[in-house]
């Protein structure tokens, strides 16, 4: 069930790392294996600069300053970090983030929108390289 307030990014880590510490493979918990958890650790690096390219938009916004160039970089960095962290937690999660019963194959799918819709990504990197004067 997605949760309110939550990123896209944010929840495929919860879903993976749960995933990854209850799936037991050579005796252990695969979140043990050094592979799996630069994985995790990935995806929850991937997920804090989403929040903090947000957040720091919205500071410059509430400020009352011009914040064209730091909004079309945060959707930028957003939605395709939330796109890497999805797909990285399908890699964690292999056929069973396929499964119906996981939600990681709801948000890998919801995550490629993010990128094309409310002004795709190829948008928002002409307008960075409008405000550059380039």
């Amino acid at each position: 069930a997605k949760q309110a307030g939550i990123s896209l990014g944010k929840r495929a880590v919860e879903i993976a790392r749960d995933y990854a510490t209850q799936r037991v493979q050579f005796g252990q918990p695969i979140s043990k294996l050094q592979v799996i958890s630069h994985k995790l650790a990935d995806m929850r690096r991937k997920a804090e600069m989403a929040r903090l390219v947000t957040y720091r938009t919205a500071e410059i916004m509430d400020a009352g300053a011009d914040a064209r160039m730091e909004t079309a970089i945060a959707k930028v960095v957003a939605t395709d970090n939330d796109f890497e962290c999805a797909n990285i937690g399908m890699q964690v999660m292999g056929g069973a983030g396929y499964s119906m019963e996981h939600d990681m194959q709801r948000l890998f799918r919801d995550s490629r929108l993010g990128p094309i819709g409310g002004g795709s990504n190829e948008i928002q990197r002409n307008i960075i390289a409008k405000l550059m004067e380039l």
